[in-house]
């Protein structure tokens, strides 16, 4: 009896400490826990603290006007600065452009002028002064076939007529040059039933001078012709002159009446 109830209290007492060790296992082990989370919640406020501290000492640097390092900031391209630069290059390359086209066409319009002074000096000018005492320069070489009479009658071989001559009929192969008798410009080009291709020509102060049977005229309305200038050839006769043979019909008027060539013509063209 002895000996079960001593393994019984044995038992009893074995479980209470049993119970007791592991009771105390757990209470150090809460306190362990409790323990490591205090320090972990201290070190967490330690940094926020240390955190504050540097904010507040970074504003007041800032404040102060210290150097203090300042956070990089991320800088976004200002729209309205770009455009401008933009406008700015644009205004300076139209502004280059501008320029270069204009020293280009200052550079096309010196050269062009020097151009045309060269042509114009090397042209010579001409001067539309004849008068009565002017010396006609020969415009072919020939005998006078039919002379000028506007006060009596003379006769013309094809027509086999008598009648006044307002011209000088002078004799000369076809494809001959005609030369113009004196600095002259060309008033008119036309076809004529008696005179064939004919060219009038102003010579100044009133006087024109007239060149029928032509051909070969390269002559335009307006162009200035200079004394001796050829201003086309002798052509087949009209069918007025077939007997007469081919000719340079040529007159001279004065303010629209008509003068005796060779009083101007020198003596060989007689």
């Amino acid at each position: 009896m002895k000996t079960r109830e001593s393994k019984r209290r044995i038992a009893i007492v074995t479980a209470v400490l049993l119970v007791a060790v592991a009771a105390g296992g757990v209470i150090t082990w809460q306190n362990f826990g409790k323990g490591k989370g205090d320090q972990t919640a201290s070190e967490d406020r330690s940094v926020e603290t240390i955190s504050e501290e540097i904010s507040d000492d970074a504003v007041a640097d800032t404040s102060d006007g210290n150097d203090a390092v300042q956070p990089e900031e991320t800088l976004e391209p200002d729209s309205e600065e770009t455009s401008g630069n933009a406008e700015g290059q644009m205004d300076v390359t139209g502004e280059e452009t501008a320029a270069a086209q204009a020293g280009q066409t200052d550079v096309a319009q010196e050269t062009s002028g020097e151009d045309t002074a060269a042509q114009t000096a090397a042209e010579p000018q001409i001067t539309l002064d004849f008068s009565e005492d002017t010396v006609l320069q020969t415009p072919v070489s020939g005998q006078i076939l039919i002379p000028y009479n506007m006060e009596n009658t003379v006769y013309f071989p094809t027509l086999n007529v008598y009648k006044c001559n307002p011209s000088v009929v002078i004799a000369s192969e076809v494809g001959t040059q005609v030369a113009a008798v004196a600095n002259s410009q060309v008033k008119s080009i036309s076809n004529d039933a008696q005179t064939g291709l004919t060219v009038t020509m102003d010579m100044g102060n009133g006087y024109e001078a007239v060149y029928g049977q032509l051909q070969d005229v390269s002559l335009e309305e307006g162009a200035m012709v200079q004394a001796g200038e050829i201003i086309g050839t002798i052509a087949e006769p009209t069918k007025y002159y077939t007997e007469e043979g081919s000719n340079l019909y040529f007159a001279l008027t004065k303010d629209g009446q008509t003068i005796d060539p060779t009083l101007y013509l020198p003596p060989q063209a007689e």
